[in-house]
């Protein structure tokens, strides 16, 4: 056991030794650094119900929240691998032959979240 232990403790010292650290000064990151940290969020439907609860979402709430606590961005997950997605995917019910509404949100609840906030103005 302490064998496998100290294995993996040299792996992992020899992996972030050899990593290749981020450009300091990439314009196209710059927005990542000064926000400082934002929030990831798992909003995954899982049947029907959790389909509902896509549509029921209070996104000017959740606009609020994040201004309120100063988050600098966000991420909000899709889906996994439920196959149940919080979006429209015209793609994915092309491919699996399920009906719109079945397994994808009628609701585009990303594209409004994004919208409803002070992150639509971000490059």
């Amino acid at each position: 056991m302490k064998t496998a232990a100290l294995k993996l403790l040299v792996g992992l010292l020899l992996a972030l030794h050899w990593s290749t650290p981020a450009e300091p000064s990439n314009a196209n990151t710059d927005w990542f650094s000064q926000a400082k940290y934002g929030v990831f969020i798992h909003f995954l439907p899982s049947g029907q119900a959790g389909l509902k609860q896509v549509e029921q979402f209070d996104v000017k709430a959740l606009a609020g929240q994040l201004e309120e606590v100063g988050a600098g961005y966000l991420v909000l997950t899709l889906g996994q691998n439920s196959g149940y997605f919080n979006s429209p995917n015209a793609a994915y019910e092309k491919r699996t032959g399920y009906a719109a509404g079945q397994r994808c949100a009628t609701r585009d609840l990303p594209q409004e979240v994004h919208r409803s906030s002070r992150y639509a103005r971000k490059p």
